[in-house]
């Protein structure tokens, strides 16, 4: 049986409450804001929104979306994501009101479970609303929270909670353990449809008894090890069956990103220090960020030798504070454990991110807040002095957070913040000529993208350089400039021949150079590619218009008032309709 929380009066009125209060003065500020980066593409212009339940369920056998086109298909199942952004759709249609209402109250839910599940554990009171406090209110979580885009990391931290929360539940309610064991496996199962991470979870699990031996009874190891494997069975049949669920969806993708692969042994050599990057980003307020071009280690170098003596360190903390400081240990533990999938020992995409410290905080804040009650106790300080000093430094967390939610007022403001801390990143150029483009500001976007196709071997970089080139062609396209935007789409095409978006930018470009021929041909290969697209319908009509092809082109414009009828174009074509039908 598992120890239940000390009767002993609390010193923090009504915590829950607190939390509450405390989640929202935090992240009220965020839920005005608008569509950021690629959550245009998400929400905005439907890419992850399912139009039907008919659609829904196509979404458990598709990947998360088919990303645009330079990039392919995302090497990702996460079928609770689209399930959750397509509702919310369905309800509020596309306001970025809704969609931020609905992140702020998912990481509402998982603080109250955070809360739950440490007083299940027994740990102190105190320790227990600062740790959770400070998993609400800090900085860090804006990049999960405060970003549309980000939902996986709280969708997936509620449901993991959840399943922890009702497996130790059973515990110590027998005659309701079959239930919530039940509960607790399908809420798993919900976890993992959110996001990958939760695959750790039978490994968490095993780190609770292990840090918490009460909750085993008292019999001999071999037996207590019987009973894990027989706790665990169910979480391990749910992954074996997700794990063939991800190979029939992803295929090669599910062991892996797609997309700038790189050694395993680069991979090994930088995880120490991506793992001391995470353990200190806690601290380092002004390194935030929400997308980095993460610095390799190609060799053992100095710094990742430094990294792996912590690491060592660390683990050795661990084993030393097993008995004496279980909380403490316990904290560490599920802190490495929950990073272990965003190592990159299995590429992903995104080589480092802040969001991916979202639940892993919660172990962090314990570890720390435990580690600073144990001072005040050796010292005899009281505990009302502790809770007064973790109040201040509360205080303190919630205004940087709110300061840090204005950065996702819109794309200009978050990318050029971002590109103050992280110079050299890659996609936040890349983001940052987007909102330049979308603004009318060409010139700065061909800055931004010019210096984002700047070749960078030491460093992961989440956007491939295909898309940097089609969105420099697209910005050289504005300003017509068609010889520089031709340029751009041919460096794109070669690179990538498979890719739609250069084959349509040659086509245009051509078209603006008045090499009707060169661009109907590459117009006409966009065309067997997406014969759907608007955009590729109407210029291709031109084409065909300027080649004096009059019923191939009469058909086109047609064609494009019917799958665009209230297009941007729709008074052109319904006007060279009228004058080519009436042309002999």
């Amino acid at each position: 049986m598992s120890p239940q929380p000390t009767a002993a009066a609390s010193i923090v009125p009504a915590p829950r409450a607190l939390l509450t209060v405390l989640t929202l003065l935090a992240f009220a500020n965020a839920i005005p804001n608008g569509f950021v980066g690629i959550d245009h593409w998400q929400v905005e212009s439907g890419g992850l929104i399912a139009d039907s339940w008919a659609g829904l369920l196509h979404s458990l056998r598709a990947p998360l979306g088919a990303m645009p086109g330079w990039e392919g298909v995302a090497p990702y199942a996460r079928p609770l994501v689209v399930a959750a952004f397509s509702v919310v759709h369905w309800w509020c249609d596309a306001q970025p009101i809704a969609f931020h209402a609905t992140l702020v109250l998912l990481h509402w839910l998982a603080v109250l479970l955070a809360y739950t599940l440490l007083r299940d554990l027994a740990v102190d009171r105190t320790s227990t609303f600062l740790a959770t406090a400070v998993f609400a209110v800090h900085p860090v979580q804006a990049a999960a929270v405060s970003w549309i885009s980000g939902i996986a990391d709280p969708l997936f931290a509620v449901f993991f909670l959840l399943a922890l929360r009702l497996h130790l539940a059973a515990d110590v309610r027998p005659q309701q353990s079959l239930l919530l064991r039940f509960g607790a496996v399908v809420s798993f199962a919900a976890a993992l449809g959110a996001k990958e991470t939760a695959a750790i979870f039978p490994l968490l699990l095993v780190a609770v008894y292990l840090c918490f031996p009460s909750r085993l009874p008292a019999t001999a190891a071999r037996q207590r090890a019987r009973m894990l494997a027989k706790t665990t069975a169910p979480y391990l049949l749910v992954l074996a069956v997700d794990v063939v669920y991800r190979f029939s969806v992803l295929k090669t993708s599910a062991v892996g990103a797609a997309f700038g692969a790189m050694p395993l042994a680069i991979r090994m050599c930088t995880a120490p220090r991506l793992l001391l990057s995470y353990l200190t980003l806690p601290l380092r307020f002004p390194s935030l960020t929400v997308c980095d071009d993460y610095a390799l280690s190609v060799t053992w170098d100095v710094a990742s030798i430094v990294a792996t003596v912590a690491v060592v360190a660390m683990v050795a903390s661990v084993v030393s504070w097993w008995r004496s400081r279980p909380v403490v240990a316990f904290g560490l533990v599920w802190t490495v454990v929950l990073l272990l999938p965003v190592l990159n020992i299995v590429p992903i995409l995104h080589y480092r991110a802040d969001r991916f410290f979202y639940l892993p905080l919660l172990g962090w804040s314990l570890c720390v807040v435990e580690l600073l009650r144990a001072v005040f106790v050796r010292y005899r300080h009281p505990q009302e002095l502790l809770l007064a000093s973790g109040g201040i430094v509360l205080l303190l967390l919630v205004a940087l957070t709110v300061r840090r939610n204005a950065l996702f007022t819109d794309d200009v403001t978050l990318f050029e913040s971002t590109l103050t801390v992280s110079p050299d990143c890659r996609e936040a150029r890349t983001a940052l000529g987007d909102a330049y483009l979308r603004s009318g500001r060409n010139a700065d976007a061909v800055e931004q993208y010019e210096r984002a196709r700047i070749s960078q071997p030491d460093r992961a970089a989440y956007v491939v350089m295909p898309k940097v080139f089609i969105n420099l062609g697209m910005a050289h396209l504005a300003r017509r400039d068609y010889v520089a935007a031709e340029a751009a789409f041919r460096e794109a095409h070669d690179l990538q021949p498979g890719l739609l978006h250069p084959v349509f930018g040659l086509g245009i470009a051509n078209l603006g150079l008045g090499r009707i021929s060169e661009g109907v041909t590459w117009l006409e290969q966009a065309y067997a590619h997406d014969a759907s697209d608007p955009d590729i319908v109407f210029n291709l009509a031109l084409g065909y218009d300027r080649l004096s092809r009059s019923a191939d082109a009469v058909a086109l414009y047609r064609r494009y008032l019917d799958i665009a009828p209230q297009g941007r174009a729709r008074a052109l074509a319904l006007t060279r309709i009228q004058v080519l039908s009436r042309t002999p």
